[in-house]
């Protein structure tokens, strides 16, 4: 085999002109990545389209109750109720399938599910579940919702500072038809309990009464490999610091490396755990964020993550970044903006 082909001589297109110098086990471990992740997608849509046609089911035996339910009222006597068998079901479902169709057309509108949109649900339960929360008297039929997000900071939070300031400028009436939820984007148990326990003692009247309530972070199955993938990039650009003898080309080079690895492992991540198009709206937003600096900093046909280059350069896996406590500049900065996609104890 040399790469460019299977084993029956069929072309494998894209191989040789898109990873050149690379060896064909690692282009074929990468290929059969692909085929897994599309295997795994397809099985996600299987299981979704089974829950459809189970809601079809039960659909379908109601109606076939109301038809039933309705002929008998239409009879008026239980003695006639032999009559209606399943000759006159059928007629009156193809009765009512071809009510509101244009002549002709057999097409049928079928409205998307959560599912269509976020795949990854179907692989965890708990996706959507909040892992803790805090709410004494449930709310329903409010007029207004606010959500109010919050990070762990290291020198302050305007967390409690700011539900002061909205609480008191609410007006009586205004309490009673609202609802506030803090979000707590964090999956540090103790930072939680913490904050909630803060919120309790400062706000205690209105959980009690239902205005605020709190929720952690949604559970997630990709929090580790989120933080290792970020711990990577930061540990490659701390090694800049480390190196003092390196060339500027090869710190150049070890910053890059360190991006297209980190780069590369969220797109797979997202891939994995949302589909196909949330990896280009995570595209689109780190354009609209970083425009394109990363592009003419570090192109992606220079600094490929698996080429030899950057697997020398690269640290070892599992290596964690010195964070705040290091010397350079654009870690301390990133963890302190970031500290909760890393860990750097």
């Amino acid at each position: 085999m040399d790469g460019t082909g299977d084993t029956d001589g069929h072309h494998m297109p894209g191989l040789k002109s898109a990873t050149s110098g690379v060896p064909a086990e690692h282009l074929l471990t990468h290929r059969l990545m692909e085929l897994s992740d599309r295997l795994k997608h397809s099985q996600m849509l299987s299981t979704d389209r089974k829950r459809d046609i189970s809601a079809l089911k039960r659909d379908i035996n109601d109606l076939r109750e109301t038809i039933k339910l309705s002929l008998i009222h239409t009879i008026g006597s239980d003695t006639d109720r032999k009559a209606i068998n399943e000759s006159h079901v059928r007629q009156l479902i193809h009765s009512l399938e071809g009510t509101g169709r244009t002549s002709g057309s057999s097409d049928v509108l079928q409205l998307p599910s959560i599912h269509h949109f976020l795949p990854h649900l179907l692989s965890s339960s708990d996706s959507l579940k909040p892992a803790f929360r805090i709410s004494k008297n449930e709310r329903s039929s409010v007029t207004m919702v606010f959500g109010v997000p919050t990070v762990k900071r290291d020198v302050e939070s305007y967390l409690v500072s700011t539900l002061h300031n909205l609480i008191d400028n609410m007006s009586v009436d205004e309490r009673l038809e609202a609802i506030i939820v803090v979000f707590i984007a964090e999956t540090d148990l103790d930072y939680v309990t913490k904050t909630a326990n803060e919120l309790e003692s400062q706000f205690g009247e209105h959980i009690d009464s239902g205005l605020l309530e709190a929720i952690p972070s949604i559970e997630s199955a990709g929090g580790p490999n989120k933080t290792s993938i970020f711990n990577n990039f930061l540990a490659s650009v701390d090694q800049i610091d480390d190196t003092v003898t390196d060339k500027a080309d090869d710190s150049h080079a070890r910053t890059c490396c360190g991006y297209a690895t980190w780069f590369e492992c969220t797109n797979k991540l997202i891939k994995e755990q949302c589909g196909e198009n949330a990896i280009k709206n995570y595209k689109k937003f780190m354009g609209g964020v970083m425009g394109t600096l990363t592009d003419m900093a570090c192109p992606a046909d220079l600094f490929p993550a698996e080429s030899d280059q950057c697997q020398k350069l690269k640290p070892a896996p599992g290596t964690k970044p010195k964070g705040k406590v290091g010397d350079n500049a654009l870690t301390k900065y990133v963890t302190s903006m970031f500290s909760f996609l890393f860990i750097t104890e």
